[in-house]
């Protein structure tokens, strides 16, 4: 694993217990170091998010469960 996964593991992960992010859907980068530490993509927050030049983002949810974490670890 890269470093900036190994930091993004332990921020995220740190103390865990069931655990839920979200990222922007066109933040593929996010998306792919989520899915690396082990995270599964459970759904996506349509019009999440009002940018300031009126638009809505929609937002890709991540989660992991502990059991899910301790296996992989």
């Amino acid at each position: 694993m890269t470093g900036l996964i190994l930091k993004t593991e332990r921020l995220l992960l740190r103390d865990f217990v069931n655990r839920m992010t979200t990222c922007d859907v066109h933040n593929h980068a996010s998306a792919r170091v989520l899915t690396k530490i082990g995270m599964r993509q459970d759904g996506t927050l349509r019009h999440d998010a009002l940018l300031r030049d009126g638009t809505w983002r929609d937002h890709f949810v991540f989660g992991i469960l502990t059991d899910e974490w301790q296996a992989i670890r």
